[in-house]
């Protein structure tokens, strides 16, 4: 219920700052491999963000991102990340740019094993983030856009690393 309401100011600041031409929103997806002391392989990663510049050249980004990952018998496990980005991408907007972006933030990793009916229901542990990501930039009309790119991940404790091909869409306004 929290994540609703959080979503919808969110939604109202939108629209409150459509006519600024400072600010953006958008979604993105992957899908990449992960390295970590245990569980290690592919996951589909989801997300979004909103955003506001800093400047000709410079965004800053608050991001929620979801890595998922299901197993046999019943495992489930979601990495649910909340941050902040620092986007970089040249202005005045190009067509076709290059972009990298920084961010940091902390999440909660929650495990699910529905299996066996006598097991530990879930069990769920915080956990810091980091994450370095470069791609092409490719505008849409004049408001919109597609960033395909890599991100590489690191998150602590339980250490793992991961490089995800990720695609963004959105639009500033």
């Amino acid at each position: 219920m929290k994540i609703v309401r959080v979503g919808l100011v969110i939604c109202c600041l939108c629209v409150a700052a459509a006519g600024q031409d400072r600010f953006e929103a958008g979604g993105h997806l992957g899908y990449g491999g992960f390295l970590e002391d245990e569980n290690s392989g592919k996951r589909p990663l989801m997300g979004g963000h909103v955003g506001v510049r800093l400047g000709e050249t410079r965004s800053l980004l608050f991001e929620y991102t979801q890595f998922r990952r299901s197993g046999d018998f019943g495992f489930r496990q979601r990495h649910n990340f909340l941050g902040l980005a620092l986007h970089t991408e040249p202005r005045p907007w190009n067509r076709v740019r290059v972009w990298t972006s920084l961010g940091a933030g902390a999440g909660v990793r929650k495990r699910d094993y529905t299996g066996d009916r006598f097991s530990i229901a879930s069990d769920s542990k915080s956990f810091v983030a980091a994450h370095f990501g470069v791609g092409m930039a490719i505008d849409v009309g004049s408001r919109g856009f597609i960033r395909p790119g890599l991100r590489a991940y690191v998150w602590a404790p339980g250490v793992a690393l991961g490089l995800a091909p990720v695609i963004t869409a959105g639009f500033r306004f």
